[in-house]
């Protein structure tokens, strides 16, 4: 009782009838504002492409290509072409019938057997229904935690979300798994366990997972999250062989490095993270260095964090916050995380957030599109940017007096 009184003054109180008005009318009007935005430059874009494929000569949904090609690969039993990138393209040229811009699939074998119902489908159904799949399961994690239709709607229309529909991205199923398993870790450990178990689709965005975990003694949640990832690594070792996963290690990932150091074109421009800023600012050699400053800044953070009991919210969104901050490769659609954290901050302090957190709030969730402004003119803010929402995010916490109750039960009456 004692914590429920204690959480009771810490969280502010709701807006009177008169203010939420004020913030329904300004929500409406930012969604206008946004969905204005993006039929300025959508209605041009469909009008410019042709059949199934856009202006640039990529099929509608872009990056999702890979998905489509990868799982049609799986179905035709040709697995074995996915990782040889001269083959690959050759085989996108022969799918979608032109020459076909350079892809190149970048994922594990595990993430193989998951898209194999994508390649059964015509094309634009399987982009169709993977946009809408992806989508759906972030706008349900995020109500999970609380969202309202309004908060659900800001989520939707966000640059970050927006961005993945276009691109074919796989962010949203990033976010949607990250939030689903912080959302199930006081509830159901077993299945926040299996959910950052797969993650190892894409295992960078969930590599501050074992701090925060340590930092709070979740040794079950470790566990079942290790066997989890055996598991599906195993799953598709006996369905494809060992030769995709040797592939994969010695040169699928090499070619992440590769395209931090060289890659060109949009490239340089999607990523937000400290490694590229330093190569934008022509700093290169030092690059990794820069990086690891901040990935321990990243580091020092959610440790800190996730030894308090109390405030899942605010550790979560902690968390998410710092994973494009601990990383070197992320792009700009990755950035659903730092969204979905800003978005889990408005819930904790029901919309009443000190200045700090809105300003730095509204800098994430602009940067997916801005970061390609600000790296064109080489002034890279994104580490910057993830840092003060980070410290905001930090200040807030420690605002907050410790809660004294048992942690578990008090973590899980903390959240809707």
């Amino acid at each position: 009782m004692a914590f429920l009184e204690l959480e009771m003054r810490a969280v502010a109180p709701p807006p009177s009838r008169g203010a939420a008005s004020v913030q329904t009318v300004a929500i409406a009007a930012a969604l206008a504002v946004l969905v204005s935005i993006y039929l300025f430059f959508l209605v041009p874009y469909l009008q410019a492409g042709s059949g199934i494929f856009d202006a640039t000569g990529h099929a509608f949904g872009r990056d999702f290509a890979n998905i489509w090609t990868a799982g049609r690969l799986g179905v035709d039993g040709q697995t074995h072409l996915i990782y040889d990138l001269r083959l690959y393209h050759l085989v996108q040229d022969t799918y979608f019938g032109v020459d076909y811009p350079l892809h190149a699939w970048s994922y594990p074998p595990a993430f193989l057997p998951f898209v194999l119902p994508f390649g059964a489908m015509p094309y634009l159904s399987a982009f169709a229904l993977w946009t809408v799949l992806t989508g759906g399961l972030l706008l349900l994690a995020a109500r999970a935690w609380g969202a309202d239709g309004w908060g659900l709607a800001l989520l939707a229309l966000s640059p970050a979300v927006i961005i993945n529909a276009f691109g074919g991205q796989n962010g949203a199923l990033s976010a949607a798994i990250l939030l689903g398993a912080l959302y199930q870790l006081d509830r159901r450990p077993v299945l926040a366990g299996i959910l950052i178990g797969c993650m190892v689709y894409k295992p960078h965005l969930a590599l501050l997972m074992p701090v925060a975990l340590l930092a709070a003694g979740r040794w079950q949640v470790i566990g079942v999250a290790a066997t989890t990832v055996a598991a599906l690594i195993l799953f598709s070792i006996s369905i494809y062989g060992i030769e995709p996963w040797i592939t994969y290690i010695t040169e699928t990932a090499p070619l992440h490095a590769k395209v931090l150091q060289k890659g060109e074109g949009a490239i340089p421009l999607m990523m937000p993270g400290a490694y590229m800023a330093a190569r934008v600012l022509g700093l290169l050699d030092y690059a990794p260095y820069i990086q690891a400053a901040f990935s321990a800044i990243a580091v020092a953070a959610v440790a800190w964090a996730w030894r308090r009991p109390d405030e899942p919210i605010l550790r979560a969104a902690i968390f998410l916050a710092a994973v494009p901050l601990a990383v070197p490769y992320a792009f700009n659609y990755d950035l659903t995380v730092t969204t979905a954290a800003a978005m889990l901050a408005v819930i904790r302090f029901r919309g009443r957030v000190g200045w700090p957190l809105a300003v730095s709030g509204l800098a994430v969730c602009a940067l997916p599109a801005l970061v390609l402004i600000v790296n064109t003119l080489e002034l890279p803010l994104g580490p910057l940017i993830f840092t003060g929402f980070l410290a905001a995010l930090l200040a807030a916490l420690n605002a907050i007096p410790r809660a004294t109750a048992h942690p578990r039960r008090a973590a899980v009456a903390h959240t809707p």
